[in-house]
Protein backbone atom coordinates (compact mmCIF):
# COMPACT_ATOMS: atom_id res chain seq x y z
CA UNK A 1 0.00 0.00 0.00
CA UNK A 2 3.11 2.49 0.59
CA UNK A 3 4.47 1.95 -3.05
CA UNK A 4 0.78 2.79 -4.18
CA UNK A 5 0.26 5.60 -1.75
CA UNK A 6 3.65 7.22 -2.92
CA UNK A 7 2.43 7.83 -6.43
CA UNK A 8 -1.07 9.26 -5.24
CA UNK A 9 -1.43 13.12 -5.50
CA UNK A 10 -1.46 13.72 -2.11
CA UNK A 11 1.96 11.09 -1.10
CA UNK A 12 3.51 13.51 -4.48
CA UNK A 13 2.48 16.95 -2.22
CA UNK A 14 3.65 15.44 1.10
CA UNK A 15 6.44 14.61 -0.04
CA UNK A 16 7.17 18.12 -1.85
CA UNK A 17 5.98 19.37 1.80
CA UNK A 18 8.35 17.26 3.85
CA UNK A 19 11.74 18.12 1.64
CA UNK A 20 10.97 21.24 0.47
CA UNK A 21 9.06 23.31 3.03
CA UNK A 22 10.01 21.47 6.08
CA UNK A 23 6.99 19.88 7.45
CA UNK A 24 6.64 16.83 9.11
CA UNK A 25 5.30 13.77 8.75
CA UNK A 26 2.13 14.07 9.83
CA UNK A 27 1.68 17.82 9.04
CA UNK A 28 2.39 17.42 5.57
CA UNK A 29 -0.47 14.31 5.50
CA UNK A 30 -2.84 16.38 6.53
CA UNK A 31 -2.04 19.91 4.52
CA UNK A 32 -1.43 17.79 0.89
CA UNK A 33 -5.46 16.09 2.02
CA UNK A 34 -6.32 19.78 2.32
CA UNK A 35 -4.59 21.04 -0.65
CA UNK A 36 -6.56 19.08 -2.76
CA UNK A 37 -9.50 20.71 -1.93
CA UNK A 38 -7.66 23.95 -3.27
CA UNK A 39 -6.94 22.18 -6.18
CA UNK A 40 -10.90 21.98 -6.83
CA UNK A 41 -11.50 25.51 -5.82
CA UNK A 42 -8.50 26.83 -8.19
CA UNK A 43 -9.82 25.18 -11.53
CA UNK A 44 -9.06 21.64 -11.72
CA UNK A 45 -11.92 19.72 -13.61
CA UNK A 46 -11.07 16.40 -12.30
CA UNK A 47 -8.71 15.26 -10.32
CA UNK A 48 -6.72 11.76 -10.46
CA UNK A 49 -9.12 9.21 -9.86
CA UNK A 50 -12.08 11.26 -10.47
CA UNK A 51 -14.38 9.80 -12.88
CA UNK A 52 -18.07 11.40 -14.89
CA UNK A 53 -20.63 8.27 -14.92
CA UNK A 54 -23.77 8.48 -16.14
CA UNK A 55 -26.53 7.55 -13.48
CA UNK A 56 -29.77 7.20 -12.55
CA UNK A 57 -31.69 10.57 -12.18
CA UNK A 58 -34.22 9.18 -10.39
CA UNK A 59 -34.81 6.55 -7.49
CA UNK A 60 -37.55 5.01 -9.28
CA UNK A 61 -36.34 1.24 -10.45
CA UNK A 62 -38.90 1.32 -13.08
CA UNK A 63 -36.97 4.88 -14.68
CA UNK A 64 -33.93 4.23 -13.94
CA UNK A 65 -32.17 3.00 -16.84
CA UNK A 66 -34.33 5.54 -19.23
CA UNK A 67 -33.65 8.67 -16.97
CA UNK A 68 -29.74 9.49 -16.29
CA UNK A 69 -27.45 12.18 -15.57
CA UNK A 70 -23.73 12.66 -15.57
CA UNK A 71 -22.31 13.09 -12.03
CA UNK A 72 -18.42 13.51 -11.57
CA UNK A 73 -17.96 10.34 -8.58
CA UNK A 74 -14.24 9.82 -6.67
CA UNK A 75 -13.70 6.63 -8.21
CA UNK A 76 -10.40 5.85 -6.56
CA UNK A 77 -8.91 8.07 -3.21
CA UNK A 78 -5.73 6.52 -3.62
CA UNK A 79 -4.60 8.17 -0.52
CA UNK A 80 -7.69 7.72 1.59
CA UNK A 81 -8.28 4.26 0.23
CA UNK A 82 -4.86 3.14 0.95
CA UNK A 83 -4.92 4.69 4.06
CA UNK A 84 -7.95 3.14 5.36
CA UNK A 85 -7.24 -0.73 3.43
CA UNK A 86 -3.99 -0.40 6.07
CA UNK A 87 -5.21 0.32 8.82
CA UNK A 88 -8.60 -0.84 9.06
CA UNK A 89 -8.25 -3.79 5.99
CA UNK A 90 -10.07 -4.45 2.42
CA UNK A 91 -13.46 -4.71 3.95
CA UNK A 92 -13.72 -1.35 5.58
CA UNK A 93 -12.09 0.24 2.59
CA UNK A 94 -14.68 -1.28 0.06
CA UNK A 95 -17.16 -0.08 2.55
CA UNK A 96 -15.78 3.46 2.90
CA UNK A 97 -15.43 3.94 -1.30
CA UNK A 98 -19.32 2.88 -1.50
CA UNK A 99 -20.41 4.97 1.02
CA UNK A 100 -18.23 7.79 -0.45
CA UNK A 101 -19.61 6.80 -4.12
CA UNK A 102 -23.26 6.87 -2.75
CA UNK A 103 -23.29 10.63 -1.36
CA UNK A 104 -21.26 12.39 -4.09
CA UNK A 105 -23.71 11.35 -6.76
CA UNK A 106 -26.41 12.25 -4.28
CA UNK A 107 -25.09 15.51 -3.78
CA UNK A 108 -24.78 16.13 -7.52
CA UNK A 109 -28.64 15.23 -7.90
CA UNK A 110 -27.90 11.25 -8.90
CA UNK A 111 -28.96 8.60 -7.74
CA UNK A 112 -26.82 5.25 -7.33
CA UNK A 113 -28.05 2.27 -8.55
CA UNK A 114 -26.65 -1.05 -6.89
CA UNK A 115 -26.12 -3.29 -9.54
CA UNK A 116 -24.44 -0.37 -11.11
CA UNK A 117 -22.58 -0.10 -7.55
CA UNK A 118 -21.39 -3.36 -7.34
CA UNK A 119 -20.26 -3.47 -10.85
CA UNK A 120 -18.05 -0.17 -10.23
CA UNK A 121 -16.68 -1.74 -7.16
CA UNK A 122 -16.33 -5.50 -8.92
CA UNK A 123 -18.33 -7.08 -5.75
CA UNK A 124 -20.92 -9.50 -6.36
CA UNK A 125 -24.52 -8.27 -4.93
CA UNK A 126 -24.03 -10.38 -2.31
CA UNK A 127 -20.85 -8.93 -1.13
CA UNK A 128 -22.44 -5.43 -1.50
CA UNK A 129 -24.84 -5.83 0.54
CA UNK A 130 -22.64 -7.19 3.35
CA UNK A 131 -20.57 -3.72 3.46
CA UNK A 132 -23.50 -1.60 3.63
CA UNK A 133 -25.42 -3.97 6.25
CA UNK A 134 -23.57 -2.50 8.87
CA UNK A 135 -24.31 1.30 8.11
CA UNK A 136 -28.18 0.30 7.75
CA UNK A 137 -28.61 -1.40 11.24
CA UNK A 138 -26.72 1.83 12.38
CA UNK A 139 -30.25 4.08 11.27
CA UNK A 140 -27.59 5.47 8.63
CA UNK A 141 -29.88 6.35 5.57
CA UNK A 142 -28.59 5.13 1.93
CA UNK A 143 -28.96 6.97 -1.25
CA UNK A 144 -29.47 4.70 -4.38
CA UNK A 145 -32.30 3.90 -6.29
CA UNK A 146 -34.95 1.77 -4.82
CA UNK A 147 -34.92 3.73 -1.32
CA UNK A 148 -37.26 4.79 1.27
CA UNK A 149 -37.77 7.79 2.12
CA UNK A 150 -35.11 8.62 5.23
CA UNK A 151 -38.15 9.99 7.39
CA UNK A 152 -37.00 12.27 10.87
CA UNK A 153 -34.67 9.81 11.97
CA UNK A 154 -32.67 8.99 8.93
CA UNK A 155 -29.22 10.45 9.33
CA UNK A 156 -26.68 11.15 6.40
CA UNK A 157 -23.01 9.42 6.88
CA UNK A 158 -21.31 12.61 7.65
CA UNK A 159 -23.93 13.99 10.13
CA UNK A 160 -24.33 10.45 12.09
CA UNK A 161 -20.12 10.73 12.39
CA UNK A 162 -20.39 13.73 13.77
CA UNK A 163 -23.20 13.42 15.81
CA UNK A 164 -21.29 10.51 17.50
CA UNK A 165 -18.45 12.62 18.03
CA UNK A 166 -20.03 15.44 19.86
CA UNK A 167 -21.97 13.13 22.25
CA UNK A 168 -18.83 10.69 22.52
CA UNK A 169 -15.73 12.96 21.93
CA UNK A 170 -13.33 9.94 20.71
CA UNK A 171 -12.67 10.34 17.34
CA UNK A 172 -9.75 7.48 17.19
CA UNK A 173 -12.41 4.81 18.67
CA UNK A 174 -15.06 6.62 16.10
CA UNK A 175 -12.56 6.35 13.35
CA UNK A 176 -11.31 2.93 13.50
CA UNK A 177 -14.90 1.29 13.44
CA UNK A 178 -16.42 2.76 10.71
CA UNK A 179 -12.93 2.63 8.97
CA UNK A 180 -12.13 6.13 7.84
CA UNK A 181 -8.57 7.41 7.76
CA UNK A 182 -7.32 11.03 9.19
CA UNK A 183 -7.37 12.76 6.18
CA UNK A 184 -11.43 12.15 5.59
CA UNK A 185 -11.69 12.47 9.11
CA UNK A 186 -9.83 16.08 9.09
CA UNK A 187 -12.38 16.91 5.97
CA UNK A 188 -15.72 16.17 7.00
CA UNK A 189 -14.96 17.96 10.69
CA UNK A 190 -13.55 20.96 8.20
CA UNK A 191 -17.05 21.07 6.14
CA UNK A 192 -19.01 20.48 9.28
CA UNK A 193 -17.48 23.87 11.11
CA UNK A 194 -17.52 25.74 7.79
CA UNK A 195 -21.26 25.31 7.26
CA UNK A 196 -21.94 25.87 10.74
CA UNK A 197 -20.03 28.79 10.67
CA UNK A 198 -21.66 30.23 7.25
CA UNK A 199 -25.41 29.50 8.32
CA UNK A 200 -24.60 31.67 11.80
CA UNK A 201 -23.43 34.09 9.10
CA UNK A 202 -26.80 34.36 7.72
CA UNK A 203 -26.47 32.74 4.28
CA UNK A 204 -29.06 30.11 3.29
CA UNK A 205 -29.23 26.41 3.27
CA UNK A 206 -28.70 26.22 -0.73
CA UNK A 207 -26.00 28.43 -0.75
CA UNK A 208 -24.52 26.80 1.91
CA UNK A 209 -24.71 23.22 0.38
CA UNK A 210 -23.56 25.11 -3.23
CA UNK A 211 -20.19 26.21 -1.23
CA UNK A 212 -19.50 23.06 0.20
CA UNK A 213 -20.55 20.50 -2.02
CA UNK A 214 -23.07 18.98 0.27
CA UNK A 215 -26.62 17.87 0.05
CA UNK A 216 -29.69 19.89 1.79
CA UNK A 217 -30.34 17.62 4.17
CA UNK A 218 -27.03 17.74 5.08
CA UNK A 219 -26.32 21.01 5.84
CA UNK A 220 -29.48 20.84 8.16
CA UNK A 221 -28.76 17.92 9.84
CA UNK A 222 -25.12 19.99 10.69
CA UNK A 223 -27.54 22.95 11.57
CA UNK A 224 -29.65 20.39 13.94
CA UNK A 225 -26.21 19.45 15.52
CA UNK A 226 -25.10 22.71 15.90
CA UNK A 227 -28.39 24.38 17.96
CA UNK A 228 -28.23 20.67 19.67
CA UNK A 229 -25.05 20.60 21.01
CA UNK A 230 -24.62 24.92 21.55
CA UNK A 231 -23.38 24.88 24.91
CA UNK A 232 -20.53 21.76 24.75
CA UNK A 233 -17.22 23.02 24.55
CA UNK A 234 -16.11 20.32 21.94
CA UNK A 235 -18.42 22.33 19.53
CA UNK A 236 -16.70 25.96 20.06
CA UNK A 237 -13.23 24.20 19.77
CA UNK A 238 -14.70 22.76 16.14
CA UNK A 239 -15.89 25.85 15.27
CA UNK A 240 -12.65 27.68 16.54
CA UNK A 241 -10.66 25.04 14.40
CA UNK A 242 -12.13 24.58 11.29
CA UNK A 243 -14.81 27.47 10.47
CA UNK A 244 -12.88 30.59 10.67
CA UNK A 245 -13.09 31.01 6.96
CA UNK A 246 -16.25 31.46 4.80
CA UNK A 247 -16.63 28.59 2.41
CA UNK A 248 -16.89 30.92 -0.55
CA UNK A 249 -13.47 32.15 0.57
CA UNK A 250 -11.52 29.33 1.08
CA UNK A 251 -10.28 28.83 -2.08
CA UNK A 252 -9.40 32.44 -3.29
CA UNK A 253 -5.30 32.80 -2.96
CA UNK A 254 -5.08 35.13 0.17
CA UNK A 255 -7.33 32.90 1.78
CA UNK A 256 -5.34 29.93 0.89
CA UNK A 257 -1.89 32.00 2.17
CA UNK A 258 -3.46 33.62 5.04
CA UNK A 259 -4.37 29.59 6.24
CA UNK A 260 -0.95 28.41 5.24
CA UNK A 261 0.23 31.12 7.84
CA UNK A 262 -2.13 30.51 10.64
CA UNK A 263 -2.61 26.91 10.36
CA UNK A 264 0.23 25.49 9.67
CA UNK A 265 2.80 27.82 10.33
CA UNK A 266 3.96 28.65 6.73
CA UNK A 267 5.89 32.20 6.62
CA UNK A 268 4.60 34.64 4.10
CA UNK A 269 6.77 33.82 0.94
CA UNK A 270 6.53 30.12 1.66
CA UNK A 271 3.05 30.42 1.39
CA UNK A 272 2.57 32.11 -1.55
CA UNK A 273 5.04 29.88 -3.31
CA UNK A 274 2.94 26.85 -2.18
CA UNK A 275 -0.03 28.76 -3.41
CA UNK A 276 1.63 29.31 -6.89
CA UNK A 277 2.62 26.25 -7.25
CA UNK A 278 -1.07 24.79 -6.33
CA UNK A 279 -1.91 27.19 -8.99
CA UNK A 280 0.45 25.51 -11.86
CA UNK A 281 -1.14 21.94 -10.74
CA UNK A 282 -4.63 23.18 -10.57
CA UNK A 283 -3.73 23.93 -14.62
CA UNK A 284 -2.55 20.59 -15.37
CA UNK A 285 -6.02 19.23 -14.32
CA UNK A 286 -7.99 21.45 -16.69
CA UNK A 287 -8.87 19.41 -19.54
CA UNK A 288 -12.73 17.74 -18.52
CA UNK A 289 -12.72 13.75 -18.97
CA UNK A 290 -14.41 11.55 -20.95
CA UNK A 291 -17.15 9.73 -19.77
CA UNK A 292 -15.93 6.63 -17.71
CA UNK A 293 -12.33 8.03 -18.49
CA UNK A 294 -10.06 8.14 -14.76
CA UNK A 295 -6.71 9.39 -14.54
CA UNK A 296 -3.72 8.19 -12.45
CA UNK A 297 -0.18 8.86 -11.56
CA UNK A 298 1.79 5.56 -12.34
CA UNK A 299 5.90 5.05 -12.59
CA UNK A 300 7.23 5.55 -16.48
CA UNK A 301 8.20 2.41 -18.55
CA UNK A 302 11.54 3.82 -18.80
CA UNK A 303 12.85 3.48 -15.25
CA UNK A 304 14.63 0.41 -14.25
CA UNK A 305 13.14 -2.26 -12.25
CA UNK A 306 15.55 -1.22 -9.17
CA UNK A 307 14.21 2.85 -9.41
CA UNK A 308 13.01 4.52 -6.13
CA UNK A 309 9.52 5.67 -5.46
CA UNK A 310 10.91 8.77 -4.80
CA UNK A 311 13.00 9.67 -7.56
CA UNK A 312 11.16 7.88 -10.36
CA UNK A 313 9.30 10.09 -12.73
CA UNK A 314 5.64 9.58 -12.70
CA UNK A 315 3.21 9.42 -15.46
CA UNK A 316 -0.34 10.58 -15.50
CA UNK A 317 -1.99 8.12 -17.41
CA UNK A 318 -6.22 8.07 -18.65
CA UNK A 319 -7.78 4.50 -18.10
CA UNK A 320 -11.12 3.96 -19.34
CA UNK A 321 -12.27 3.16 -15.67
CA UNK A 322 -15.67 1.89 -17.04
CA UNK A 323 -17.15 1.00 -20.08
CA UNK A 324 -20.25 -0.54 -21.38
CA UNK A 325 -18.76 -4.00 -21.90
CA UNK A 326 -18.14 -3.86 -17.83
CA UNK A 327 -21.99 -3.36 -17.50
CA UNK A 328 -22.74 -6.09 -20.50
CA UNK A 329 -20.02 -8.67 -17.98
CA UNK A 330 -21.74 -7.60 -14.97
CA UNK A 331 -25.28 -6.61 -13.50
CA UNK A 332 -26.53 -6.39 -17.29
CA UNK A 333 -24.98 -10.00 -17.96
CA UNK A 334 -27.11 -13.67 -18.03
CA UNK A 335 -25.39 -14.30 -14.22
CA UNK A 336 -25.06 -11.20 -12.59
CA UNK A 337 -23.79 -12.43 -9.53
CA UNK A 338 -20.49 -13.87 -11.26
CA UNK A 339 -17.64 -11.35 -11.72
CA UNK A 340 -14.64 -12.95 -12.71
CA UNK A 341 -14.50 -12.35 -16.13
CA UNK A 342 -15.44 -8.73 -15.22
CA UNK A 343 -12.61 -8.22 -12.56
CA UNK A 344 -10.21 -10.00 -15.59
CA UNK A 345 -11.26 -7.67 -18.29
CA UNK A 346 -10.87 -4.40 -16.28
CA UNK A 347 -7.57 -5.18 -15.34
CA UNK A 348 -6.49 -5.99 -18.99
CA UNK A 349 -7.45 -2.96 -20.32
CA UNK A 350 -5.76 -0.88 -17.33
CA UNK A 351 -2.43 -2.66 -17.94
CA UNK A 352 -2.65 -2.50 -21.69
CA UNK A 353 -3.59 1.27 -21.50
CA UNK A 354 -1.39 2.28 -19.13
CA UNK A 355 1.75 0.39 -21.06
CA UNK A 356 0.53 2.24 -24.34
CA UNK A 357 0.75 5.20 -22.83
CA UNK A 358 4.47 5.14 -21.65
CA UNK A 359 3.91 3.77 -18.10
CA UNK A 360 3.63 0.46 -15.89
CA UNK A 361 0.74 -0.34 -13.40
CA UNK A 362 1.85 -2.97 -10.02
CA UNK A 363 -0.41 -5.68 -9.12
CA UNK A 364 -0.97 -3.03 -5.79
CA UNK A 365 -1.81 -0.30 -8.51
CA UNK A 366 -4.26 -3.07 -9.97
CA UNK A 367 -5.69 -3.88 -6.61
CA UNK A 368 -6.29 -0.26 -5.39
CA UNK A 369 -7.46 0.87 -8.50
CA UNK A 370 -10.25 -1.74 -8.84
CA UNK A 371 -10.56 -2.35 -4.66
CA UNK A 372 -10.06 -6.30 -4.67
CA UNK A 373 -6.91 -7.71 -3.08
CA UNK A 374 -4.16 -8.23 -4.30
CA UNK A 375 -3.89 -12.13 -4.64
CA UNK A 376 -7.32 -11.90 -6.18
CA UNK A 377 -5.93 -10.11 -9.06
CA UNK A 378 -2.71 -12.88 -8.95
CA UNK A 379 -5.29 -15.50 -9.08
CA UNK A 380 -6.73 -13.87 -12.04
CA UNK A 381 -3.47 -14.11 -13.72
CA UNK A 382 -2.48 -17.37 -13.12
CA UNK A 383 -6.35 -18.31 -14.63
CA UNK A 384 -5.74 -17.31 -17.43
CA UNK A 385 -1.84 -18.17 -18.98
CA UNK A 386 -2.26 -17.47 -22.40
CA UNK A 387 -2.48 -13.49 -21.95
CA UNK A 388 0.20 -12.18 -20.93
CA UNK A 389 -0.72 -8.90 -19.43
CA UNK A 390 1.52 -6.22 -18.89
CA UNK A 391 2.19 -5.27 -15.53
CA UNK A 392 5.12 -3.75 -13.85
CA UNK A 393 6.43 -6.97 -12.38
CA UNK A 394 6.80 -8.91 -15.22
CA UNK A 395 7.91 -6.15 -17.80
CA UNK A 396 10.65 -5.57 -15.79
CA UNK A 397 11.13 -9.07 -13.95
CA UNK A 398 10.33 -8.19 -10.61
CA UNK A 399 9.26 -10.85 -8.21
CA UNK A 400 9.28 -14.28 -8.25
CA UNK A 401 6.25 -14.94 -11.12
CA UNK A 402 7.24 -16.29 -15.11
CA UNK A 403 9.06 -13.79 -16.93
CA UNK A 404 6.58 -12.16 -20.01
CA UNK A 405 9.50 -12.85 -21.54
CA UNK A 406 9.26 -16.68 -22.45
CA UNK A 407 5.90 -16.35 -22.58
CA UNK A 408 6.12 -14.26 -25.50
CA UNK A 409 8.75 -17.13 -26.82
CA UNK A 410 6.64 -19.52 -26.24
CA UNK A 411 3.89 -18.21 -28.45
CA UNK A 412 6.10 -17.51 -30.71
CA UNK A 413 7.82 -21.45 -30.66
CA UNK A 414 3.97 -22.68 -30.60
CA UNK A 415 3.38 -20.83 -34.36
CA UNK A 416 2.15 -17.97 -33.28
CA UNK A 417 2.55 -14.32 -35.43
CA UNK A 418 3.82 -11.58 -34.15
CA UNK A 419 0.56 -9.83 -34.71
CA UNK A 420 -1.44 -12.24 -32.56
CA UNK A 421 1.47 -12.38 -29.89
CA UNK A 422 1.14 -8.27 -29.50
CA UNK A 423 -2.95 -8.75 -29.10
CA UNK A 424 -2.52 -11.09 -27.04
CA UNK A 425 0.35 -9.48 -24.84
CA UNK A 426 -0.31 -5.77 -25.27
CA UNK A 427 3.52 -5.31 -26.30
CA UNK A 428 4.92 -3.56 -29.11
CA UNK A 429 6.45 -5.37 -32.00
CA UNK A 430 9.77 -3.91 -31.05
CA UNK A 431 9.55 -5.41 -27.52
CA UNK A 432 8.39 -8.92 -29.05
CA UNK A 433 11.66 -8.86 -31.84
CA UNK A 434 13.73 -8.03 -29.18
CA UNK A 435 12.70 -10.77 -26.90
CA UNK A 436 13.02 -13.02 -29.37
CA UNK A 437 16.36 -11.86 -30.48
CA UNK A 438 17.61 -12.27 -26.74
CA UNK A 439 16.31 -15.77 -26.65
CA UNK A 440 18.20 -16.92 -29.70
CA UNK A 441 21.55 -14.97 -28.44
CA UNK A 442 20.77 -17.48 -25.61
CA UNK A 443 19.94 -20.49 -27.45
CA UNK A 444 23.16 -20.08 -29.29
CA UNK A 445 25.04 -20.01 -26.70
CA UNK A 446 23.86 -23.14 -25.18
CA UNK A 447 24.29 -24.52 -28.33
CA UNK A 448 28.28 -23.48 -28.48
CA UNK A 449 29.00 -25.02 -24.83
CA UNK A 450 28.34 -21.93 -22.65
CA UNK A 451 27.41 -22.64 -19.00
CA UNK A 452 24.52 -20.54 -17.54
CA UNK A 453 26.86 -18.16 -15.69
CA UNK A 454 29.07 -17.62 -18.85
CA UNK A 455 25.57 -17.22 -20.91
CA UNK A 456 25.01 -14.38 -17.89
CA UNK A 457 27.69 -12.76 -18.39
CA UNK A 458 28.09 -12.41 -22.07
CA UNK A 459 24.17 -11.46 -22.38
CA UNK A 460 24.26 -8.93 -19.17
CA UNK A 461 20.81 -10.25 -18.51
CA UNK A 462 19.73 -11.98 -15.00
CA UNK A 463 20.18 -15.30 -13.82
CA UNK A 464 16.57 -16.05 -13.31
CA UNK A 465 15.91 -15.27 -16.95
CA UNK A 466 18.72 -17.11 -19.05
CA UNK A 467 17.64 -20.20 -17.03
CA UNK A 468 14.11 -19.64 -18.20
CA UNK A 469 15.33 -18.92 -21.77
CA UNK A 470 17.21 -22.35 -20.75
CA UNK A 471 14.38 -24.72 -19.62
CA UNK A 472 12.62 -23.54 -22.06
CA UNK A 473 14.69 -24.33 -24.92
CA UNK A 474 15.12 -27.57 -23.67
CA UNK A 475 11.45 -28.59 -23.41
CA UNK A 476 10.84 -27.11 -26.88
CA UNK A 477 13.87 -28.70 -28.30
CA UNK A 478 12.28 -31.39 -30.27
CA UNK A 479 11.38 -32.60 -33.82
CA UNK A 480 7.99 -30.22 -33.76
CA UNK A 481 9.54 -27.18 -33.26
CA UNK A 482 12.28 -27.77 -35.43
CA UNK A 483 11.67 -25.07 -38.20
CA UNK A 484 11.05 -22.40 -35.20
CA UNK A 485 14.41 -23.08 -33.69
CA UNK A 486 15.96 -22.69 -36.95
CA UNK A 487 14.05 -18.72 -37.91
CA UNK A 488 15.63 -17.82 -34.63
CA UNK A 489 19.01 -19.23 -35.45
CA UNK A 490 18.72 -17.04 -38.58
CA UNK A 491 18.00 -14.23 -36.41
CA UNK A 492 21.33 -14.57 -34.58
CA UNK A 493 23.48 -15.24 -37.45
CA UNK A 494 22.06 -11.86 -39.07
CA UNK A 495 23.48 -10.27 -35.71
CA UNK A 496 26.82 -11.47 -34.62
CA UNK A 497 28.12 -9.21 -32.47
CA UNK A 498 26.41 -9.21 -29.51
CA UNK A 499 25.83 -6.16 -27.48
CA UNK A 500 26.46 -6.73 -23.66
CA UNK A 501 26.23 -4.70 -20.91
CA UNK A 502 28.67 -2.74 -19.44
CA UNK A 503 31.55 -5.55 -17.82
CA UNK A 504 30.39 -8.42 -19.70
CA UNK A 505 32.57 -10.99 -21.68
CA UNK A 506 33.77 -9.37 -25.20
CA UNK A 507 31.42 -9.25 -27.50
CA UNK A 508 32.23 -11.52 -30.08
CA UNK A 509 32.20 -15.39 -28.89
CA UNK A 510 36.09 -16.18 -28.76
CA UNK A 511 37.07 -12.72 -29.01
CA UNK A 512 39.71 -11.62 -26.43
CA UNK A 513 42.26 -14.60 -27.07
CA UNK A 514 44.46 -14.13 -29.96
Amino acid sequence: MHSVQAKSLPGLLARELREGFGRSQLEAQVLAARSVQWLRGLGASALPGQVQLSVPATPSRRYSRRYRRPCMVSAVDVSADTEAWEAFGLAAMQRGRLVRWLHETYRQGGWASLAELAAWANLTPTALQARLAPLRREGIWLPHVGTKDPGAGGWMWEPYLVARYLAEGQAEHLRRHWGVPLAAWEAILRRFAATVKAMEAGHDMDTVAAWQGLSLQEVSQFGQLARRHRRRPRLGELLDAYGRALPHEATAGPAIEEELTRDYGFSPVAARLYRARLEELAASFRRPPRDGELCMLAISADEGARARLEEARHVPVRLSWLTASDLALGPQSEHPTRVAELKFARLVRYATEARAQGALLSLPDLAVLMGIHVDAIRRQLQAHPEVVVPTRGRVKDIGRGVTHRTRIVELYLQMHTESEIVDRTGHSYESVEAYLKEFARVMMLADRGLNTVMIRRVTGRSMRLVEAYLELYRRYDQPAYLFRLAQLRQVFAREPVLRAKKGALPSRIGEGRR
